[in-house]
């Protein structure tokens, strides 16, 4: 039987929102919203419906509680621990250095970041990017002003998409953040799948808020 952490990786390799995946199952936008958040006990009738639409859509389940679309050859990285995010950024670090770039971000908290892996290390590392001409656009939760950056490198998006699932786009790789059970980040490096997910965060990007630092 698949499980949540595939479910959410499968939906986001497909660029599927809840509400494309509920309505590809038939079953309702708030029941894979609670299986997802892990707050109710989905029925195996719930969970074989949402593969069989993962399934048609693309997605191939492997037995290593693993996911890859189908028929595609992929480069896949999995850090888990507290040390994830440090693998993240060194793997970030190592893609972009030689000619720089950007790291698009949807859906990040720098704040619990901060609290993570402490507010000087965090700031060192972001120096460090900065210094070899790596660029950051970070999306982040409407009302947020827990700045890292110059305020110019974010937009304010809605609580509704920032509740989605967490990505990264830099270089051809593509990384999702699965918080629940334990943190997790999967890194897959593929230039299609980076393409639709850049094209996806400028669009957001373009429609969204600029952040208001003070009073007008």
């Amino acid at each position: 039987m698949i499980t949540i952490e595939q479910i959410r990786a499968a939906r986001a390799l497909l660029n599927w929102s809840q509400e494309e995946l509920a309505s590809a199952a038939v079953i309702s936008k708030p029941a894979v919203a609670n299986l997802e958040r892990g707050s109710a006990q989905p029925r195996t009738e719930t969970l074989n419906a949402i593969q069989k639409a993962l399934e048609d859509g693309g997605m191939e389940f492997l037995d290593n509680t693993g996911v890859r679309l189908r028929g595609e050859k992929l480069n896949v990285q999995a850090f888990e621990g507290k040390n994830a995010i440090f693998r993240l950024w060194d793997d970030q670090f190592e893609t972009l250095h030689h000619n720089g770039g950007v790291r698009m971000f949807f859906g990040i908290d720098e704040k619990n970041i901060d609290h993570l892996v402490g507010q000087k290390t965090f700031r060192n590392m972001m120096e460090k990017f900065h210094k070899n001409n790596i660029t950051s656009k970070l999306l982040i939760r409407e009302g947020d002003t827990y700045f890292v950056e110059p305020v110019s490198h974010y937009r304010w998006i809605s609580n509704e998409l920032f509740e989605q699932i967490p990505f990264c786009v830099y270089g051809n790789k593509y990384a999702i953040n699965i918080t629940s059970p334990h943190q997790q980040i999967i890194i897959i490096e593929s230039k299609t799948i980076a393409e639709s997910y850049r094209k996806q965060f400028e669009h957001i990007w373009e429609n969204a808020k600029i952040p208001v630092t003070s009073p007008s």
